[in-house]
């Protein structure tokens, strides 16, 4: 197990040799937690048939303890729970290194009664909470752009075709006003009518860090603006051939014609125009509560 710096060789691994991943498994996704002063750490394994394995951790510090937190890794060729089960010792090692309580996997294994069984088996025990979304749907953008639009429900399509008669105009705008209208708009949106968070929004340092280390043909912001006036924003990430779309705020005014459907669209064809085959909607509301934050994403 040994550091390693080739950011080409660590993407091209990951995007070449596994069916499911994101932007977290990225080296740019890093190099964004070096921003928020999170010391990184990359590590990998070389054997007989080359890179067998890597694993991406972002070192934590709080007052009660110090942990690695693991973003969708390790990634893993062949065997997953054996070759974890023989590196665990070396991974503990590296972490009692860097005075940590204990190492937090985020592994992109099926959730399968056989894969939690073997996890236990090794070791491991649940964390108490989610770090990154756990409920998630997957739209397949091998489909041609009608073949996608026909596979929505009926109301998707009727509210995407409505925006476009009235003039909805949606923009891709990474410029520095973009994303600080989005943050003020992120922070307004968290907020309910009696003042109270319905979530905790992200930092403006944190946004602002995903647009600093992000290429422009990687992230994308696009606003949806009727009447002159920003509506709608959505923010996605595109790594390898997985999009994710990621952020979204909004200040509906017409909802009939929602201009956050048709900024979504968009979103949805830059990631084709990408060469992405798969498109992550990140976080869905899992039991149809239309109080969720995220009931609207969801319904889309």
């Amino acid at each position: 197990m040994k550091p390693i710096s080739d950011k080409k060789l660590w993407n091209s691994f990951v995007t070449d040799n596994f069916s499911f991943y994101s932007f977290l498994s990225s080296w740019q996704r890093g190099d964004f937690n070096k921003t928020l002063w999170h010391d990184v750490f990359r590590l990998w394994v070389y054997g007989e048939d080359g890179l067998v394995w890597v694993i991406q951790m972002i070192k934590h510090s709080a007052k009660r303890w110090t942990y690695l937190l693991c973003p969708h890794s390790p990634l893993l060729l062949g065997d997953y729970f054996g070759i974890l089960a023989s590196i665990k010792a070396e991974i503990r090692k590296f972490a009692q290194q860097q005075g940590a309580w204990f190492v937090r996997i985020n592994g992109i294994t099926e959730k399968t009664k056989e894969n939690l069984l073997s996890y236990k088996k090794i070791g491991f025990v649940f964390a108490p909470m989610h770090a990154h979304a756990e409920e998630t749907n997957l739209l397949d953008l091998e489909p041609d752009e009608d073949q996608l639009l026909a596979s929505m429900r009926k109301t998707t399509r009727y509210i995407i075709n409505r925006a476009k008669k009235e003039w909805v105009v949606v923009e891709k705008d990474n410029s520095p006003e973009s994303i600080e209208r989005f943050v003020s708009l992120h922070h307004q949106h968290a907020r309910r009518k009696d003042g109270k968070l319905q979530y905790t929004p992200f930092s403006a340092s944190y946004i602002r860090g995903l647009f600093e280390v992000f290429s422009e043909d990687s992230i994308s912001c696009f606003n949806a603006y009727y009447d002159g006036v920003l509506e709608a924003s959505v923010v996605s990430i595109v790594f390898g051939h997985t999009a994710v779309y990621y952020l979204w705020v909004s200040d509906i005014k017409h909802p009939k014609f929602s201009p956050s459907y048709v900024c979504q669209r968009e979103s949805i064809t830059y990631a084709k125009s990408q060469w992405a085959t798969r498109y992550n909607f990140w976080w869905v509301c899992p039991d149809g509560n239309k109080k969720h934050p995220l009931y609207g994403p969801s319904l889309f």
